[in-house]
């Protein structure tokens, strides 16, 4: 059983998202019941990650830290793609330029959170080198996202 558990984009501007997030997490299994049902959370903090250009990069992976504490299920953390900045619209550019080095300093943090799984979208992104694979440099085309989600699935599901 599959289920999307957000019911809106949550970018993090206005409040520490972890808060959010972890407080939308146990609520929803609550509502669901599915406080004592095995659960694998999978974390993409991607979307998260415009805040930093308004916030600290150390601010903002103190916010994913903490979510990652409150989390007590099984989870996979899903890192943001490599973006071609050479296609990111230029009012976007500057902002943009930072992802890496949340990225970077995200994966620094993997050793304390070894028991958490990592599908790392990052490096998968990074080795491309098609011209369609993004219209805005962000590799959300339809084919990269069906590659990321078989990936996923391949995490999941037993053989």
């Amino acid at each position: 059983d599959v289920r999307f558990m957000c019911l809106m984009v949550c970018t993090g501007r206005q409040i520490p998202y972890w808060d959010r997030c972890s407080d939308c997490h146990k609520q929803y299994r609550k509502d669901h019941n599915l406080e004592h049902v095995p659960v694998v959370t999978v974390i993409g903090t991607g979307v998260h990650l415009f805040r930093s250009y308004n916030a600290s990069t150390a601010g903002t992976i103190e916010e994913i830290t903490n979510l990652f504490n409150s989390i007590n299920d099984s989870a996979i953390y899903t890192s943001i793609p490599c973006y071609q900045l050479s296609k990111v619209p230029e009012e976007y550019k500057e902002e943009t330029e930072g992802r890496g080095g949340l990225y970077w300093a995200m994966l620094k943090k993997r050793k304390r959170y070894s028991n958490m799984r990592f599908l790392d979208y990052f490096h998968l992104t990074r080795t491309c080198h098609f011209d369609n694979c993004s219209y805005d440099g962000r590799h959300r085309s339809r084919f990269v996202n069906r590659w990321k989600a078989q990936l996923l699935l391949n995490t999941l599901c037993k053989k």
